[in-house]
């Protein structure tokens, strides 16, 4: 079997994103932790695993991400690179812009750049984008999302299960009245499976979740003030506690709540949703549900080259195992909250921020 971030982390009684962080050189762990981790993957094996020598790669793999900025897409381009760097293999990063018709002209003309294989994020992937992919006769992946397509491999977390974890750990702190910024739930199938995750979460504890505790985001940090916004001046009673499906819409959350000189975890707490390094540099640090961004990408690169040099022909379903980071910014809510006062507008409605 092969050695994964999960062993080393075992092995070094630290956190599988601890481990993530040490593997990319992040500096936000302390160079004692980074280089201890760093020492016990190369003793046990970690960077060995190499692809059998019986094949050789011609060409680059070819990454596509919708937003090349966005700091979990671009672990997971390091996780790629790392892999491929030791395969001493070429990568070409496709930026779509999260734009779908981009993505599929993009995949059209990939022959046509000595692309041999395809590792993919997208929020869009369907039955159009599958059929693209089979004409194209590349071996590709998909990361961070789960697909049914029977031929297409792909590296994802369990979203529903992480969302109703991360809204179960509120309930269970005390949280009664729970604010959701989901992302676009309409078009992106990781926002109906977390929002899917919430409800369950809500049936689980004999309650409903409705569309006036919810309001609708991008992912992108103006979107998650915009609903934190939305949930401090306008709904009639303040949530005691905020949910974002991302950690950018939660920092925007929280610059939201700390121009309004509200409290966190005091007044309101705040969890969040991807794990980013920057988590752990908020004020106050922020809970999230960290998803291990660097090891879907170089498990990915790992699938494709088993695929271009062992002529391994199966589909790859592979999940990965999340966690729930609990830090500073969650606490037991207030015995009593204050009600706000709006008058009529978005009150009572789900509420869409673009």
């Amino acid at each position: 079997m092969p050695i994964t971030i999960y062993d080393i982390a075992r092995a070094a009684g630290v956190s599988p994103s601890t481990v993530s962080r040490a593997l990319s050189g992040s500096t936000l762990i302390s160079k004692k932790t980074r280089d201890r981790v760093q020492e016990l993957a190369h003793r046990l094996g970690y960077f060995d695993q190499q692809v059998a020598k019986g094949g050789k790669v011609t060409g680059n793999i070819a990454v596509f991400v919708s937003d090349v900025t966005n700091p979990v897409l671009a672990q997971m381009i390091k996780g790629v690179q790392n892999r491929l760097s030791e395969a001493e293999i070429g990568m070409l990063v496709i930026d779509s812009d999260g734009k779908s018709e981009d993505e599929l002209s993009a995949l059209a003309a990939l022959k046509k750049n000595n692309v041999c294989g395809i590792v993919m994020s997208t929020p869009h992937f369907n039955s159009t984008y599958a059929t693209t992919l089979r004409s194209l006769e590349l071996p590709a992946v998909l990361a961070f999302s789960f697909s049914r397509e029977p031929d297409i491999s792909c590296v994802y977390i369990n979203n529903v299960e992480a969302a109703f974890e991360a809204v179960q750990y509120l309930f269970r702190a005390g949280h009664e009245h729970i604010g959701i910024v989901s992302g676009p739930i309409g078009d992106l199938t990781i926002s109906r499976e977390r929002l899917q995750g919430c409800r369950l979460a809500y049936m689980a504890e004999q309650r409903t979740l409705g569309d006036s505790d919810i309001v609708e985001g991008d992912y992108s940090i103006a979107s998650g003030y915009a609903a934190a916004a939305v949930m401090m001046d306008q709904w009639p009673e303040r949530p005691t506690a905020i949910f974002c499906f991302s950690d950018m819409m939660a920092l925007g959350a929280l610059q939201a709540l700390q121009e309004r000189e509200i409290k966190v975890p005091e007044e309101v707490s705040v969890i969040g949703f991807d794990g980013i390094d920057f988590s752990t540099l908020t004020t106050p640090p922020l809970s999230t549900v960290a998803q291990p961004s660097f090891e879907i990408g170089r498990t990915c690169a790992d699938i494709l080259l088993r695929r271009l040099t062992q002529g391994e022909e199966e589909p790859v379903k592979l999940e990965m195992p999340y966690t729930l980071e609990i830090r500073t910014s969650v606490g037991q809510p207030y015995l009593k909250q204050g009600t706000n006062h709006a008058k009529g507008g978005d009150v009572g409605k789900q509420v869409s921020i673009r």
